[in-house]
């Protein structure tokens, strides 16, 4: 098979970082079942923004409400998360990590720091703030632009 000579875009080298951290992360757990990326990111993100509707949810991460839904219910299944009926919106359900989810997401974190530190590895400390630099004005521009629809979920 010959090879391609294609300049890889920089966001699917991105998401493929992404995805071999969660990878890492998973193999590290001492879990049963491990979590896809996508359960993973939406794990993460009712971790970062506790009391995160689902529809904030689906809009953030572009996922539709009924793979939405599943997720949910699987996270609930292995005790991650909880979810509630908005008392203000009868419609809206809360959603927040249970003790259990945040003890897994705590550890999530100390791997996800590991596999930081391993990819960094070699790389100026000058360089690495300036590719924190970068990343928050990226996030900055995607809500400028309007090219998220809930720019509160870009504010870590």
């Amino acid at each position: 098979m010959e090879k391609r000579n294609i300049d890889v875009p920089i966001l699917f080298k991105v998401s493929f970082i992404l995805g071999n951290a969660v990878k890492y992360v998973n193999a590290k757990m001492n879990q049963k079942e491990n979590l896809p990326k996508i359960h993973f990111l939406i794990f993460m993100l009712i971790f970062l923004k506790p009391g995160i509707n689902q529809n904030k949810i689906s809009l953030a991460l572009e996922v539709d409400k009924t793979t939405l839904s599943r997720i949910i219910i699987r996270l609930k299944e292995l005790g991650l998360v909880t979810k509630i009926m908005d008392a203000n919106n009868r419609r809206s359900t809360i959603l927040n990590v249970t003790k259990k989810g945040e003890a897994l997401a705590k550890e999530f974190t100390i791997h996800l720091n590991e596999y930081k530190e391993k990819i960094f590895t070699g790389i100026n400390k000058n360089i690495l703030d300036q590719v924190e630099k970068t990343v928050n004005i990226l996030l900055e521009n995607i809500k400028d632009q309007k090219l998220t629809f809930e720019e509160e979920y870009f504010n870590f």
